[in-house]
């Protein structure tokens, strides 16, 4: 008996499945058809070595590309950005501001399974 009542919630999937959590609580973790986004690699301020310059100027320069980056990213109106690597926290704030969902630190070849899957 068991066994027919586990088969009754079974169901088969056509695609990817994978278990990963959105990087921030207040992000959305239920879509319904989302609009997915794959990002090869990370999403942070590269600094410039062996240059001085103060600490608010880095700060707002970092600011400012990352505002630009997400700006890039959310005329594309997807619902979940999925990201290979790491994301800053200023970006994640961003991020959630704009009301699209996180996923970070996804391997390459799940990232690669899920980009065949979609035909992104």
């Amino acid at each position: 008996m068991n066994l027919l009542i586990s088969c009754f919630f079974s169901i088969v999937v056509k695609g990817v499945v994978c278990k990963k959590n959105v990087a921030h609580r207040r992000m959305t973790s239920k879509i319904e058809k989302p609009r997915f986004l794959v990002l090869g690699g990370a999403l942070e301020y590269q600094r410039v070595t062996n240059h001085l310059s103060s600490f608010d100027t880095l700060l707002q320069q970092e600011m400012d590309h990352l505002k630009m980056a997400i700006a890039n990213i959310n005329s594309h109106h997807p619902n979940v950005l999925l990201v290979e690597k790491s994301v800053s926290r200023f970006a994640q704030d961003y991020l959630l501001a704009k009301d699209i969902s996180l996923v970070l630190n996804i391997k390459k070849p799940l990232l690669e399974r899920i980009v065949g899957c979609t035909s992104a």
